[in-house]
């Protein structure tokens, strides 16, 4: 028979299982576009991008939500199965401030039970003239793209040495595989950019606008198969980031070249940086003209012709080497820097290094000779590649961008100011673009 006590004990039982709570853990939903967030660990800044569409936060735990693009959206509801609603929410704030107060999330002084966030648009890097010049960019402009979020410090995703005259690139920098994540100090200022001599100065327009830029179908039929006008960057990370910017990024590749070794050489780089032990700041740029052998010009001399591609506003003379200097970031004398330099063309007899250096050295990078890479970089149907020291480099490419100091240049003041590599490389260089 169920007596008063065992009736008292069920129904207290039932009562508190239906009341369990878990104190002190919010729950913070994620939409996209997904916006940055930074939270303080004791001394230690952290800056991330959520990995899930949730994030969980601890009781008295706080958050800064940022968008670089358009502003913050946020939305609630009083229960998991009714529908989101807009909270209230300046529409210029491009921040907010979130903390987990049992349970419940507080925003402006109003607490919620269940919140959304995300911003209002795609973040899109924007293209800035630089107060400051790249290394050997001297009489040319320096760019950088990248965001301005004031709280965050100015975030370069890549850096630009162009021939604004002759619309030409020179070199384009950018940081090679960064983490989602950045560990900073807290208690000093925050400048994600530190690892390039180039800043977020004036906004500028997309020069597209004004000028036409070549592109595949400039380039004459008899050899479209040969070549294509693409990004200088290959590397599908840093292209997905500065998309729309291909116009001022693009040079004449050889499509052997840029689908086989080149590609072998930014598989070999990522897997490098996989472990996040290792860090490298990369340089990329073209060297040289191709000459089309005589048969496929429409030139009745026998001599070879350099092969241009021409728009109304432009020519472009199709690069013999495309290059690209890779910089360690990790300050070990074990990781010396190197230069990567690729034959263009399929056209070359007798391809080799010696015109740019007196030995290939990429055998004596480790992590290079046993890749594909290594294997196959040799072979001329594939795009001959081999590696040089920077400073005989240096010595042949014009606007090479060796540096042993870090030189920055103001350009309105007109003084430069150099800063030992050993400084700069004290910095943590996992930054989110």
């Amino acid at each position: 028979m169920l007596n008063v006590s065992n009736l008292l004990f069920i129904v207290t039982v039932f009562s508190t299982c239906n009341y369990v709570r878990v104190v002190g853990i919010c729950r913070l939903s994620i939409d996209l576009p997904s916006p940055l967030f930074s939270s303080n660990f004791g001394t230690k800044a952290i800056v991330f991008r959520a990995h899930e569409d949730e994030l969980t936060l601890d009781d008295g735990e706080t958050i800064t939500a940022y968008c670089s693009t358009g502003e913050i959206k946020l939305e609630s509801k009083y229960y998991s199965n009714y529908n989101y609603e807009s909270i209230p929410y300046p529409n210029d704030w491009k921040a907010a401030h979130l903390e987990c107060l049992d349970n419940q999330i507080s925003l402006n002084g109003n607490m919620y039970t269940y919140v959304r966030i995300s911003c209002t648009a795609e973040p899109t890097p924007i293209l800035y003239e630089s107060k400051t010049s790249l290394p050997k960019c001297e009489g040319f402009t320096t760019y950088a793209i990248g965001y301005q979020l004031p709280p965050l410090g100015d975030t370069i995703t890549a850096a630009i040495c162009y021939d604004l005259n002759r619309l030409k690139l020179k070199y384009v920098t950018y940081f090679a595989y960064p983490k989602n994540t950045k560990v900073s100090d807290a208690l000093k200022d925050n400048n994600s950019a530190k690892w390039v001599s180039a800043s977020l100065t004036v906004k500028t327009r997309g020069i597209h606008n004004y000028f036409k830029f070549i592109n595949t179908d400039s380039i004459n039929k008899k050899i479209v198969n040969e070549f294509s006008v693409e990004n200088i960057l290959q590397d599908d990370a840093i292209k997905y980031k500065l998309n729309g910017y291909e116009h001022i990024l693009s040079t004449i590749w050889w499509r052997q070249l840029r689908e086989e070794n080149w590609r072998y050489f930014l598989e070999a780089l990522r897997q490098r940086t996989e472990s996040g032990q290792y860090a490298y700041v990369v340089s990329v740029g073209a060297y040289g003209n191709i000459t089309l052998p005589s048969a496929l010009t429409n030139c009745p001399s026998s001599r070879d012709e350099v092969f241009t591609v021409h728009t109304e506003d432009m020519m472009v003379e199709a690069p013999a080497y495309i290059w690209a200097y890779v910089q360690s970031q990790t300050g070990t004398k074990s990781e010396e820097d190197f230069v990567v330099i690729a034959h263009n063309s399929p056209y070359i007899k007798d391809p080799g290094h010696q015109p740019l250096c007196e030995f290939d050295i990429c055998d004596t990078v480790d992590w290079l000779k046993e890749s594909k890479f290594g294997k196959l970089r040799q072979l001329p149907t594939l795009g001959y590649t081999f590696c040089c020291r920077p400073g005989e480099v240096a010595n042949v490419i014009d606007n090479f961008p060796l540096k042993t100091k870090v030189e920055v240049i103001d350009n309105e003041e007109g003084t430069t100011i150099e800063t030992a590599d050993d400084d700069v490389q004290d910095e943590d260089y996992t930054f989110i673009t």
